[in-house]
């Protein structure tokens, strides 16, 4: 791991209310029903996990499920980890912009004093499939 990652992943536990703060302006997209986590604990923890190192949904729940009760309650997650598909399914269908305007914000905040030359972290959004399929079936 980077040492500028390892840095604004150390960032991130310690100042997870700052984190939680800033992915409160992420509108949630999903329906009232069935929320047991509120989504800016559910980005605050993949944002950290992938800070952390993790690459895949699965990583990031398995590096999340490790982490001491007290790291997780600073998150705002005193039910324990979310699952897997929570977690993917929250980060695939959250606003996009939304996310990588607070994300960004939040990069220049916690950079600013530590790490000189920090200009932002860039995400790569993949896609399962091969491109340029559609996942359409001909009917």
């Amino acid at each position: 791991m980077s040492p500028i990652r390892a840095l604004l992943a150390g960032r991130a536990v310690e100042q997870a209310a700052a984190l939680l703060e800033v992915l409160g302006a992420v509108p949630d997209r999903r329906r009232a029903r069935g929320r047991r986590y509120g989504p800016a604990s559910v980005l605050a923890l993949w944002f950290t996990g992938v800070l952390a190192g993790q690459q895949t949904f699965t990583a990031v729940w398995e590096w999340a499920a490790d982490l001491p009760a007290e790291s997780l309650a600073g998150f705002g997650l005193t039910r324990g980890v979310p699952s897997e598909r929570t977690i993917r399914r929250l980060v695939a269908g959250c606003d996009p912009a939304g996310l990588d305007e607070a994300l960004s914000g939040w990069i220049a905040r916690a950079g600013d004093d530590t790490a000189p030359g920090l200009r932002g972290l860039a995400f790569e959004a993949r896609r399962s499939g091969a491109p340029g399929r559609s996942r359409r079936r001909a009917r």
